[in-house]
């Protein structure tokens, strides 16, 4: 309830308990009718004061007074509204905005959606087809019934009826004579009935005649209740659906020539057009579809040159239809009937035809044609009257175009624009436009220009303020800025976008979590939707000139630890918020997972000296900084200090009784050896340096020795363990006979394992013929009868010399059966 109402009812209160009050300080204007009374007068001059009885209870309140209008403001909206109307006039009920550029990149997404949906589309049915074999597609009824109905004239019917005796009244009069003393006459009336003879009446009626009535029989037999297309008719709709689907899908594709430029593999810049067009008819557009004419051209500056003119994609809407249901109904009855005194006769004859069937009331139909200059190409859209209306629908219609342009990605302008819209005259019955209405062309002499809009998204702010340290080697990033819809970050090959749970969105800012590893040794990016990526890099006045290259120094710590220290000459001021990191292979150092110890200009830091070997090359630098800043602190740790390379052993040489092991590393000169006890390495030949040496074992210090332990001349000390050897064992092989050996045999047969490692046979210090498998699982031992092996039956011994040792096989000689 308005404040004015309020006051108003407030006032009948008022009014109600006689009481005056007269409204001051609100804008309204209050009269009171009388007020003759001093008191009244007090009553109205002390509005704030306490009201009594002696104050009058009659008021009265005015309308507002409308406030006149000037002759100059009466005129000004005069003319303002002649501005409308021919506003409107000049328009002729069709106006289109500025044209819309939108990122094609986007459209190009939803279309190659609409694409995969339609290519999951799977209309072929085996079982659907299987189903409808036999089916009833039809049914024909026809019926032919005659009636006819004659009717003869009726017998005449003869009623009588017994009226009974009938009876009358006769009325007579008689006169007496008195005497006496007083003489007179009197008069007397009497009446009699009397009854007379019955009376019979006889009546004859014929009856009227009417047209007899008549009936067609009725239909004996009827149609099937189910019907359905037959198989084959099924296939055959199926396989249309599937070609229709085809063509959307090679539609949504485009066309070779539509991507590339001529025959070269420069691909064509897309451009998505959006055009604004209201719709506002009057009384002229009665019966006519409103029209808009569109010309796209390419841009004269055009590189590289090309005689091609742009080329038309996508046209949205292509058509706007509805679907309504259109019934036709036609009934014809006629009867006759006619009567006569002999025969009456009566027909009838009726028939009825009805129609059910939908039809598509178009709304947007989108054309093409060709402008009258070839390096153009044009289209338009027509909105006409649908559902019985004769007037275009009003209101805002939103139209998009899809133009590929025969330029370089790099042309600042692709093209330009040209409008025209005018009105037609529109058959409503035949459904199509005819010629284009008198005076309601309209050509629009203004260009409107297709720029090349760039994507790149970058930040409003970003500089070290937006980092925080979540500890564990996380990294929470904040960059602040409004960003297009759909933008995301890279970081390396990682992609952070909307869903994902270390990305947020918000309307000022986007912020994710990273690992410091991944923010240091990785490429970080802000991608636009159409893939153009912005390298997130603090800002210019952040890094200023080249970090200088430092005095890198090692000091072992212990056996696989080592100490690396970079000394700069100075430290720019900014790294006194961002810090400065090490990065060695995939490890970050400088944060709170890693720490770095900083001492005046000098970095200390430990590194696994198993890491360093892997990954030599050290790197300063800081996040987000370009790469000019520390292209010249990038350095490989070579040479090592003693201790930063741990020695090894390698097994060198095997004998039947002995192994030689090959120790290498740095400081091996003047090592001191602990164990195994008694033990002193040699120098290879010919070698003066301090980092080779021979360690040799016998076959049972193999056994019992596990570790080689030394101490170097810096003091390091270091246990190695021996690599593991193979040592000549029998039953490892399993050697077997194949068969019985007979007395008198030249060739025995063995399987086993290991086979191939076999070198030669002996018996007796003989050497036997011998023949491997490929596989190593079965040997041939041949020239036992020559060697005597097979001379007598007994257990004879055969001497295997493998490459790891030799060992003994005992061979059972048995007489023959």
């Amino acid at each position: 309830m308005s404040v004015r109402r309020w006051r108003a009812l407030a006032l009948g209160l008022l009014i109600s308990a006689g009481v005056v009050c007269v409204g001051q300080g609100t804008g309204e204007r209050q009269d009171q009718v009388s007020s003759p009374s001093d008191a009244s007068q007090n009553c109205d001059a002390k509005p704030g004061a306490q009201r009594d009885e002696k104050c009058p209870a009659v008021t009265t309140q005015q309308p507002a007074i409308k406030p006149t209008e000037t002759p100059e403001a009466k005129k000004k909206r005069r003319e303002l509204e002649k501005a409308i109307d021919q506003r409107a006039v000049e328009t002729t009920g069709i106006e289109v905005a500025q044209p819309k550029i939108y990122d094609d990149s986007l459209l190009q997404q939803m279309l190659n959606a609409a694409e995969a949906k339609l290519m999951s589309l799977q209309i072929l049915d085996q079982s659907g087809i299987a189903s409808h074999l036999g089916a009833v597609t039809g049914a024909t009824q026809s019926i032919s019934s005659f009636g006819l109905s004659v009717q003869g004239p009726t017998l005449p019917q003869i009623a009588t009826t017994n009226n009974g005796a009938t009876s009358s009244t006769v009325t007579g009069d008689t006169n007496t004579t008195t005497t006496g003393a007083t003489p007179g006459t009197s008069s007397t009336t009497s009446s009699q009935t009397t009854a007379g003879a019955p009376t019979t009446n006889v009546t004859t009626t014929t009856p009227q005649m009417a047209p007899p009535s008549v009936t067609v029989p009725a239909p004996s037999t009827t149609l099937p209740s189910s019907f359905s297309v037959s198989g084959s008719d099924l296939l055959g709709e199926q396989m249309q659906l599937t070609y229709e689907i085809a063509n959307l899908r090679l539609l949504l594709e485009g066309s070779l020539n539509d991507w590339t430029v001529g025959t070269t593999k420069l691909v064509k810049p897309r451009v998505t057009l959006g055009f604004p067009i209201t719709i506002n008819p009057d009384k002229h557009a009665k019966d006519a579809t409103a029209v808009v004419e569109i010309e796209i051209d390419k841009d004269t500056d055009t590189k590289p040159p090309t005689d091609e003119i742009p080329a038309l994609i996508t046209l949205l809407p292509r058509e706007k239809t509805y679907n309504v249901a259109k019934i036709t109904d036609n009934s014809l009855a006629i009867s006759a009937g006619i009567a006569t005194q002999m025969v009456g006769v009566s027909g009838a004859y009726g028939r009825s035809k009805k129609t059910y069937y939908l039809v598509k009331d178009v709304d947007t139909v989108a054309l093409t044609f060709q402008p009258q200059d070839p390096k153009r190409i044009g289209f338009m859209w027509q909105f006409r009257p649908v559902l019985g209306q004769r007037y275009v629908k009003a209101g805002l219609k939103q139209t998009f175009v899809q133009v590929a342009f025969p330029s370089n990605w790099s042309n600042s302008n692709f093209g330009s624009i040209h409008i025209r819209t005018y009105w037609k005259y529109f058959d409503r019955k035949e459904g199509y436009a005819k010629v284009v209405q008198r005076d309601s062309l309209r050509d629009d002499t203004k260009t409107w220009p297709i720029p090349n809009y760039s994507l790149a998204q970058v930040p409003k702010e970003f500089d070290y303020k937006s980092l925080q340290d979540l500890g564990n080697g996380q990294m929470l990033v904040t960059v602040a800025g409004r960003f297009l819809g759909g933008t995301y970050v890279r970081v390396g090959s990682t992609f952070l976008r909307d869903g994902s749970p270390a990305f947020s969105a918000e309307y000022q800012q986007i912020r994710f979590v990273a690992s410091v590893a991944d923010l240091a040794t990785k490429q970080v990016a802000l991608v636009a939707r159409d893939g153009t990526e912005t390298q997130l890099v603090f800002k210019n006045d952040a890094y200023v000139g080249t970090l200088a290259k430092p005095d890198i120094t090692f000091t072992p710590v212990d056996d696989s630890n080592i100490q690396i220290a970079a000394k700069f000459s100075s430290i720019p001021a900014i790294h006194d918020h961002i810090p400065l990191l090490a990065i060695v292979g995939s490890k970050v150092y400088g944060y709170s997972d890693a720490p770095i110890l900083r001492d005046g200009t000098t970095l200390i830091f430990v590194v696994p000296t198993a890491t360093l070997l892997a990954n030599p090359t050290i790197v300063i630098k800081s996040l987000f900084a370009p790469d000019a800043y520390w292209k010249d602190t990038q350095f490989a740790a070579t040479p090592y200090p003693q201790g930063s390379q741990p020695p090894k052993l390698a097994l060198l040489e095997q004998t039947d009784d002995s192994f030689k092991y090959l120790l290498y590393g740095p400081g091996l000169k003047d090592a001191v050896f602990l164990a195994p006890q008694g033990l002193v390495p040699s120098p290879l030949p010919k070698d003066t340096g301090d980092s080779l040496r021979v360690v040799t074992l016998k076959k049972d210090q193999a056994k019992a020795d596990k570790q080689l332990v030394f101490i170097t001349a810096k003091g390091l000390r270091f246990a190695l363990p021996f690599p593991s050897v193979d040592t000549p064992d029998v039953n490892k092989y399993n050697l077997k006979p194949l068969k019985p050996v007979l007395v008198g045999d030249d060739e025995v047969v063995f399987q086993g394992d290991g086979l191939s490692g076999l070198q030669k046979v002996l018996f007796n210090g003989a050497e036997l013929k011998l023949r491997k498998q490929s596989d190593g699982k079965m040997i041939w031992i041949q020239g036992l009868k020559a060697a005597g092996v097979t001379a007598e039956a007994k257990t004879q011994s055969l001497d295997f010399g493998f490459k790891a040792g030799k060992t003994t096989v005992k061979l059972t000689v048995s007489a023959k059966p």
